[in-house]
Formats: C-alpha cells, structure tokens, sequence
C-alpha cells in the first residue's frame, strides 16, 4: 500500500508541492486527508478568492483577475488541480484553471439574466 505524505505549513512555501510516496502508510484514509488538507492550505495560504476581488474591486476583469489568481498558486504548486470563477457586481464574469494532464480546458454554468436562462462557457487552461 502506498501512502502520500507533505508536510502541512504555509511557512517556507518556496520547497512545498512535493508529494512523497512511501510504503509504510498504516492507513488508507491518510492520503486522502493529506489531500483534503492540503487543499485546505492552498485556499488559506493563498488567499486565491480574496485575491480575485481585491483586484477587481481595484478594476482588473474578472478575466484576468482568476488568471493572476491561478498563477499566484502556480508558482509554489505547478501541478495542482483547480480552476476558479469569478464574477463583479456589473455582470461581468470570467474563469481560469490551471492545466494540467487531463485538465486542459474547464465548463462552468452562469446565468444571463437578459436570456433570462443559463449559458454553458469554457475556457483554455493556463
């Protein structure tokens, strides 16, 4: 059995994102807790979300605002698996993901309220 071990820190985040895979695991559950708050950390020490308004409420599109959003975790954590969505108070709305193996483009449903019904999207991963 396989086991997935990273240390659980924002400190020092310069040598994080390696995984380590070892045998000496004693429970399964343990990778995906390792997963779970792992993800957990990427949304605390990042901020991502926060980040995305802060620079649209300074005017940046939604657009660009997930993109340098994406790329800020990016730096630390090339490989991981995520995409956000972000929307302003005018109705604008944009997406970004990061691409990875298998992950190369990502859906998402918004609603046009002069359709007056939902509009699938999709963007090109970064």
């Amino acid at each position: 059995m396989h086991c997935v071990k990273q240390s659980a820190s924002c400190a020092d985040m310069e040598h994080r994102g390696q995984w380590i895979l070892t045998d000496d695991c004693k429970m399964p559950e343990l990778a995906y807790l390792v997963l779970v708050v792992n993800a957990v950390l990427i949304s605390v020490c990042f901020l991502f979300s926060y980040h995305a308004v802060e620079l649209m409420r300074a005017g940046t599109d939604p657009t660009t605002a997930c993109k340098k959003a994406i790329t800020r975790i990016r730096k630390y954590f090339p490989q991981f698996f995520g995409a956000m969505i972000c929307a302003n108070i005018t109705g604008g709305y944009g997406a970004a993901c990061n691409k990875v193996p298998g992950f190369s483009q990502f859906n998402f449903m918004v609603y046009n309220a002069q359709l007056k019904s939902p509009l699938q999207a999709m963007v090109d991963c970064i």
